[in-house]
């Protein structure tokens, strides 16, 4: 069976980071990234109300289900093989997407994370069936919103938190 999400943990970053040092780090992965914060249960696929005890009732149960250290994944917003200069990376279930979530309640193409010449990332839902929210409020379906570091994203009842990759960077410095 697939993984619901392709991720490298925060640990193999820092490895990396080690390994290669601040610069060569930074030409191979310059790119902001995805912080899993929360995956759903997997689906019941016998019928259709999969999702009714996936969400979260209350922020009082966050803390208990958060990705901690070192178990953190995080997914690189570039496109596949590494395209880092990639003016779009496309989020969905489809095989074919940059980013493939694997949900039954995820769009086919769900959203894309739209990049500009001056690095500044966007993010579009893509008229999605269940909808994209940022910081808690739904996206409206192909109006791109800009993104910053510590923004909340919610892709069904999957959450991340968007790092910019300097912010990433510094998270990776160990102190000397």
């Amino acid at each position: 069976m697939l993984p619901r999400l392709d991720t490298i943990t925060q640990q193999e970053l820092e490895e990396d980071f080690a390994r290669r040092g601040p610069e060569r780090f930074r030409e191979k992965w310059g790119c902001p990234f995805l912080v899993v914060i929360y995956t759903p249960p997997r689906e019941n696929t016998r019928d259709d109300k999969s999702d009714e005890n996936t969400g979260v009732s209350s922020l009082e149960n966050l803390a208990d289900i958060i990705e901690k250290p070192p178990s953190k994944r995080l997914i690189p917003i570039r496109g596949r093989a590494g395209k880092r200069d990639k003016p779009s990376v496309s989020l969905g279930r489809e095989s074919s997407n940059d980013i493939v979530v694997r949900a039954a309640k995820v769009s086919r193409r769900h959203a894309e994370f739209i990049i500009d010449k001056r690095g500044r990332t966007g993010l579009r839902d893509l008229g999605s069936a269940n909808g994209t929210k940022v910081n808690g409020k739904f996206l409206v379906a192909n109006k791109p919103v800009r993104l910053k570091s510590g923004d909340m994203i919610g892709i069904w009842h999957f959450l991340f938190q968007y790092v910019e990759p300097e912010p990433m960077l510094a998270l990776l410095k160990k102190p000397s």
